[in-house]
């Protein structure tokens, strides 16, 4: 990782330090250990991401540094803001910086999803996404999500852009500084974001090899963006709710294929969704149905577009089987 203001360079498992009023390089073990990383498995002898690393090229534009618990901070020092709604982006001015090495493959070893966290600071749309990318053919020129082999959401307007997306709605969560969150589940061949502890589930399907790195990109400026590839403790707990995220998804998809409400696969447990309502049945504000309801139990009546929704379950299932009303005809 080079940090530009001190000229430190994580190499070999060492920090060399370069001493610039001095010409000595200093030689330590302050190499990042990945204490709180649930794939950071001692009996198993894998290498995973630990810092940061850029282009050159990209050093003008933004610049990586330290703080004092060794999460890497980024800064973006582009000079002028570029929206990512704009359709006509510029591919030199956008900045990728990504993990120091690919991730390791870890079908054999464990059914854990591979996970980072960055934290975003910016008063306003930080112009930053995240996600992964394949870069060993030299294919990092341009925006993440709309270069080949990469992955990515973008963080103010909470849309994921990838391999045949362009732009599509996801978790619904949107904040200018928040935690987010990036796994890689790879026996599944999914890839999914968490904003503030809230998991949105599948993103990305088949999904499976490769070499993919974390990656972020600035497509604006004045952002700041600390990365936490497991120095410190996650904010969202991939081991203890990975599992069971994975398998009431799993359940859900079934219920939309099989024309069934949500609500048999989530029960009360909140869960990302779209989210619609019902003029006739009063189900508004705080109150609403699955896509599924919308289309049998629903037919025909005043329905609202859909919004995204982080966490949700579905009102008309819940208010049949728990309340006891003649409201759903799909459970």
């Amino acid at each position: 990782m080079k940090i530009q203001n001190s000229s430190i360079e994580w190499m070999n498992s060492k920090k060399i330090q370069f001493d610039l009023e001095l010409g000595i390089e200093q030689l330590s073990d302050l190499e990042p250990k990945l204490t709180f990383h649930p794939l950071n498995i001692k009996t198993i002898p894998v290498i995973l991401p630990s810092c940061l690393t850029m282009d050159e090229p990209f050093k003008k534009l933004a610049y990586i540094h330290g703080d004092h618990s060794n999460i890497a901070c980024i800064k973006s020092n582009k000079s002028s803001f570029l929206s990512f709604s704009n359709e006509k982006l510029i591919d030199n001015i956008n900045v990728i910086i990504t993990g120091d090495r690919p991730v390791p493959l870890m079908t054999r070893f464990t059914s854990l999803p591979y996970y980072y966290e960055i934290t975003v600071r910016s008063k306003e749309d930080p112009g930053v996404l995240f996600g992964f990318i394949d870069d060993s053919n030299g294919n990092n020129k341009g925006v993440l999500g709309k270069i080949p082999q990469s992955y990515a959401l973008e963080v103010y307007s909470q849309r994921l852009f990838g391999p045949s997306i362009s732009s599509k709605a996801y978790c619904g969560n949107k904040s200018t500084s928040a935690t987010y969150g990036c796994g890689w589940d790879q026996k599944e061949g999914v890839i999914f974001f968490v904003v503030d502890e809230i998991c949105g589930g599948t993103a990305f399907r088949n999904v499976k090899g490769g070499n993919l790195k974390p990656a972020i990109c600035f497509t604006g400026s004045g952002a700041e963006v600390f990365v936490n590839f497991g120095v410190t403790k996650f904010l969202w707990d991939s081991k203890k709710y990975w599992d069971p995220f994975r398998k009431i998804e799993k359940e859900f998809h079934q219920c939309v294929d099989t024309g069934k409400c949500t609500f048999n696969a989530t029960g009360t447990d909140y869960f990302p969704q779209m989210i619609f309502h019902c003029k006739e049945c009063n189900l508004e504000d705080h109150y609403g149905m699955c896509e599924v309801c919308t289309k049998i139990c629903h037919k025909g009546h005043t329905i609202s577009a859909p919004v995204a929704s982080p966490a949700f379950f579905c009102d008309c299932g819940h208010l049949q089987k728990e309340k006891k009303k003649n409201i759903c005809k799909c459970l």
